[in-house]
């Protein structure tokens, strides 16, 4: 279930991407300049790139994250089952 909701963030952040680049692609004209009107676009437009840049980071990092601690249930629920299924190991006094 958390693979599932990691994968569909990454799916977001994605979309998310190609979504500006078509955005981007659309301001421009046939010469290959980008058409922004004045300062206030643009300065918009770095904005935007910034955020995404920031949350691209964040994400890689809380995906870091959630693998290492779907990693370590992982190995706890091995733990569990080699304890509940272990021959007398765990018993003491034998």
């Amino acid at each position: 279930m958390k693979l599932i909701h990691i994968y569909k963030k990454w799916f977001l952040l994605f979309l998310y991407t190609v979504l500006m680049c078509f955005s981007a692609a659309a301001r421009q004209d046939s010469t290959g300049k980008t058409q922004v009107g004045d300062s206030v676009q643009k300065d918009y437009a770095s904005k935007v790139k910034r955020l995404g840049q920031a949350i691209t980071q964040r994400s890689i990092v809380k995906f870091s994250i959630e693998k290492t601690a779907i990693k370590q249930d992982e190995l706890i629920e091995d733990i569990k089952k080699i304890y509940i299924t272990g021959p007398g190991i765990h018993q003491s006094g034998d």
